[in-house]
């Protein structure tokens, strides 16, 4: 018989591959879907493409600390259930929607009751052997990967048959797959803490006291602004390279899964590598690698070096999100892993928010390439606070 935390490990490594699923089988066509809700302004698309991405991850911000609190108090598997459950109705209003404003407005619904991420990680970390931590953090990454991977060119060639209206309903149904598998074929070993006082403010203070806590929390607030400044604008960019609306859906489905599929990669290797070696030298080198390649982009003018240089930034990209996580699994204890990855998750929840509104905005009145040339600088940024943090002794690792 399979052992327990490798049977939640297959459900939940599934789970969390139709959740990213379903968000990337439609969201990446969001400013085509806001041409068809009435926004035909050129620098107005942009703008808006920008703050309706925004919109999620502010709200998301927001509330990914009081969920993850909530994870350490009544357990991880409700606020699974809870960000599958929200992506599915969430998805559902953004295809209903009749106008910017109301899909805006689903949009920081989604923010708000999602973060389906996080939630499945934290309740696989806290079902994994400890010494298996970094084995586990990396599948389930490359689980994000995966469904980053297929499901955009599957969303932009259904897209383009079908409409981009039809696609949310689409992408509800895998959040609704993610719901019931959870439901369904997870079990949690959760042991409540009844003589524990718990208060959400007093707990999110004395994690953030740990050695390493906060630097790692602030660089993953940089990840998500370097991850996201390019992303509400990149449709526009592969439809400005190829000169027409034709499949431009499905070009970019092509450009996204290319990247998912790197990030596979990389979330397993970089993920199996950070249990053996040197974490902070593999994410210094991630992080400059990705500066350099993410830098080039700003140089080509065919789809097809876009696929290409994005493929290989993407590789390492992937790596530095799983060294992070590592990172954090070493500092924190596991009873209070819920509300560190909800830190995390809202760390990097502002910076997606800051790098999607600020690459929009960039676009709108600089152009395209200017977002490459800031995305890597900022990854150039982590790398450099990577090295000096592995010449200090701020982070407590224990190995």
């Amino acid at each position: 018989m399979m052992v327990l935390w490798k049977k939640n490990l297959v459900f939940l490594w599934i789970a969390q591959f139709f959740s990213i699923a379903g968000f990337s089988f439609a969201l990446p066509f969001t400013p085509f879907y806001l041409q068809e809700l009435g926004i035909e302004d050129p620098t107005q698309l942009r703008v808006w493409s920008g703050l309706v991405s925004a919109a999620a991850g502010f709200s998301m911000a927001i509330m990914t600390p009081f969920w993850g609190y909530l994870a350490d108090r009544f357990g991880k598997k409700p606020m699974a259930l809870r960000a599958t459950l929200g992506g599915t109705i969430a998805l559902c209003g953004i295809g209903l929607s009749q106008s910017p404003g109301m899909m805006l407005g689903f949009r920081i619904i989604q923010g708000a009751f999602t973060g389906t991420v996080m939630a499945i990680l934290t309740l696989a970390v806290a079902e994994t052997p400890k010494e298996r931590v970094g084995l586990t953090i990396g599948l389930m990454n490359a689980a994000v990967f995966v469904g980053n991977s297929v499901a955009p060119l599957a969303g932009g060639v259904f897209s383009d048959m079908f409409g981009y209206r039809a696609s949310f309903f689409v992408a509800a149904g895998f959040l609704f797959v993610s719901f019931t598998l959870a439901l369904f074929f997870v079990q949690e070993n959760f042991v409540s803490q009844p003589n524990k006082a718990f208060s959400f403010f007093a707990d999110s203070k004395s994690l953030l006291m740990f050695g390493g806590v906060l630097p790692i929390v602030g660089l993953f607030w940089l990840y998500g602004i370097s991850r996201t400044l390019q992303m509400p604008v990149l449709p526009l960019f592969i439809r400005e390279l190829m000169g027409t609306d034709l499949r431009v859906a499905t070009q970019t489905g092509i450009v996204t899964s290319a990247a998912g599929i790197a990030s596979v990669l990389s979330g397993i290797l970089f993920g199996s590598l950070a249990d053996k070696g040197n974490i902070l030298h593999i994410g210094r080198l991630c992080a400059f690698s990705a500066s350099l390649l993410g830098g080039s982009i700003l140089l080509i003018h065919k789809v097809w070096h876009l696929v290409a240089l994005y493929f290989l930034a993407a590789f390492f990209i992937g790596g530095i999100d799983a060294i992070l996580k590592i990172l954090l699994t070493r500092i924190v204890p596991a009873s209070q892993q819920g509300s560190a990855f909800g830190l995390l998750g809202s760390s990097r929840a502002f910076g997606w928010s800051m790098g999607s509104l600020s690459g929009g905005v960039l676009a709108a009145f600089l152009g395209f390439r200017a977002v490459f040339v800031l995305t890597a600088g900022f990854f150039l940024l982590i790398a450099l606070i990577l090295h000096l943090l592995s010449r200090s002794k701020v982070l407590a690792i224990k190995n």
